[in-house]
Formats: C-alpha cells, sequence, structure tokens
C-alpha cells in the first residue's frame, strides 16, 4: 500500500539541458513526513533560482500530486522546452505569476491503479508576460491565464501587443492528434508572425485579423478574414523571386481555400488590382 511508503532523497546535477536548451545547475532534495512527501527543486536560469515546489500524498492511493512554481520577472524559455510542440518556434520571453500543476498520479483505470499522468492538469496566471516571438515583441496588456492538461491548452483570454501587433487570443489549441482544436485570434497583427509557419513566402506588414481555428489536429481548418494594410509579400517559384509591396487586401480563409476577394498593390514597379 502507498501509506508505507517513505522515501528520502537529495542531489544534485551540473550542466542539465532539456532539448537543447540549458537549465544549469540543478539541485533536488524531498523527505516524507507523515504519509506526505514533501519536495523541491531549485534550477538556476541566467543566474537566478527558480524553484518549483512539490507534494505527494501517500495516504490517498490516487497519490495526489502537486507542483507549483513562481515567476518574478523569470526568463520562460527553460519551460518552453517542455512542450515539444514549440520547438520549432524561436520564442523567448520573461513572466511574473504562478504556475500550478497536479491531480491524481495513480489513478484507478478498469479496476486497477495505474501511474498515469493522464489525469494531471495546471493552470498559469501571469500578471505581467512579454515574449520575443522571432523578431517580434509581444507583451500582455491583461493579466493572462491559461489551463493545460496532457490533451490541450485553454487560453482563456489573453490580450497582446507590440511590434505593430494589438491582438486577442482566446480558446482551446490540441496537443493531441484526435484533440479538437477551437481558438480565435482578433484584432491587428503583425504579419512577421505567419513567416514561423510558411515555407518560401515571406510577409510583412500588417493585418486587421478574425481567425479562427478549428477541428480535430488532423483535419483542423482556419475559417475568418484578414485585411492586409500597406503589406508586403515575397514567394519563390523556382528559383525566381516575386514581391509585392504596399499591398492592400482583404483575405477570406474557408474550410478548404483561401479566397483574395480583392487586392491592390505594386509588382515588379507596376501596380496591380484585383
Amino acid at each position: 500500500r502507498t501509506s508505507s511508503y517513505a522515501i528520502d532523497f537529495t542531489g544534485r546535477a551540473a550542466n542539465v539541458q532539456v532539448d537543447q536548451q540549458a537549465l544549469g545547475e540543478v539541485t533536488f532534495k524531498g523527505q516524507t513526513v507523515g504519509q506526505q512527501l514533501m519536495a523541491d527543486l531549485t534550477a538556476t536560469f541566467d543566474g537566478r533560482p527558480q524553484v518549483i515546489a512539490a507534494t505527494l500524498n501517500f495516504g490517498n492511493e490516487d497519490m495526489p500530486f502537486t507542483a507549483t512554481t513562481d515567476f518574478n520577472q523569470s526568463p520562460l524559455a527553460p519551460f518552453l522546452a517542455f512542450i515539444p510542440q514549440l520547438k520549432t518556434i524561436p520564442i523567448t520571453g520573461t513572466g511574473t505569476g504562478r504556475v500550478e500543476f497536479g491531480g491524481k498520479l495513480s489513478p484507478e483505470v478498469d479496476g486497477k491503479r495505474v501511474i498515469s499522468a493522464a489525469a494531471l492538469s495546471g493552470r498559469a496566471n501571469f500578471s505581467q508576460l512579454s515574449l520575443q516571438i522571432q523578431d517580434t515583441p509581444l507583451s500582455a496588456v491583461e493579466p493572462v491565464i491559461i489551463r493545460f492538461d496532457p490533451r490541450e491548452i485553454v487560453v482563456e483570454k489573453a490580450r497582446f501587443a507590440g511590434g505593430g501587433s494589438n491582438m486577442t487570443i482566446a480558446g482551446t489549441k490540441a496537443l493531441t492528434e484526435d484533440g479538437s482544436n477551437n481558438l480565435s485570434v482578433d484584432g491587428r497583427v503583425n504579419l512577421n508572425l505567419i513567416n514561423l509557419f510558411t515555407k518560401d513566402t515571406f510577409f510583412s506588414g500588417l493585418a486587421d485579423t478574425s481567425i479562427r481555428f478549428l477541428g480535430p489536429n488532423k483535419t483542423a481548418r482556419v475559417s475568418g478574414t484578414a485585411n492586409m494594410v500597406n503589406a508586403s509579400v515575397a514567394t519563390f517559384v523556382g528559383s525566381d523571386r516575386f514581391s509585392a509591396e504596399r499591398v492592400q487586401a482583404r483575405i477570406i480563409f474557408t474550410s478548404d481555400r483561401v479566397e483574395v476577394e480583392e487586392a491592390s498593390g505594386f509588382l515588379g514597379g507596376g501596380r496591380f488590382t484585383g
């Protein structure tokens, strides 16, 4: 029975890395008192200690687990390294707030106890959040609340500004193949952010958007509109580069295609309309 467990430990690790992101020196210790394992882990990020405190209740067969950490203008990059879906996105930043994570570590499934993270979930509350996504700065202009579990991330509401952007993000982003997305982006967006998800096509400028990302990950679709404002678009066709400047356009995203309802700008020195 778990109530008989008594675990004590202490240790230190130097030059710890997670997916090429340096965590520096990590120290950890834990002690079981009254059927409760109380532990903490301290990592050093940019010369600043970051403490994660955790408890595990052996007196309950479900083994309830909790972990918390507080941010005070703390770097986010080491934590983002734990999210594989963000591996290809160059994102850094700092935050102030608290992250809490926990749940049943040993739930009963079909009459048997299993050790699983499936029942764990968390909540992040940031009073300050500043991000640098590639070359584009974004800062939260109001508190940000995010819920998460192994299946999805739910942004209750987040408003960001910076680099010409002033947008609100809300909804659900699925993390599993069969998970369902329901994410919205509304407001003015710096088109440099789109370059993170395109190949051989490059955007700059601004767009007023109302976009929804809906459906299961395997078949998710984008719907909505984007009104490009004094934008630039460059693309490669084979080895040839085509560039359009001072683009004004209204783009409509539907379930299976992208429609340009109206557009004007300059291509190769000549004006075009359509």
